[in-house]
């Protein structure tokens, strides 16, 4: 069993924070058109256990691309921001994956 393109699930390839933030949003927007975002979670990749591991970098991720400046990549900091926002979370006591690109 499987999708139409051979994956496990429609989920398959699970896409990691730095494909998500690969995407730019702005490409496809015209004006101000957007009034926010959201990052979907789907049941069949995650869990109780890792629910806040698997979305937060994700959703910090596109949350960078829809309120931050389209400029070109700067991986340094990018990492740093992403490192920062997940040492947020930890110290409110919310798990979240590594940051490891």
């Amino acid at each position: 069993m499987g999708n139409k393109y051979g994956e496990k699930t429609h989920c398959d390839p699970f896409k990691t924070w730095l494909r998500i933030y690969s995407f730019e949003p702005t490409d496809y927007i015209v004006g101000d058109q957007v009034l926010g975002g959201e990052v979907a979670m789907w049941s069949e990749v995650s869990g109780d256990l890792n629910i806040h591991a698997k979305t937060w970098p994700r959703a910090a991720a596109l949350a960078d691309k829809y309120w931050g400046q389209k400029v070109d990549l700067d991986m340094v900091a990018l990492f740093d921001r992403m490192n920062a926002f997940t040492e947020t979370l930890r110290a409110r006591g919310i798990p979240s994956s590594p940051i490891t690109g």
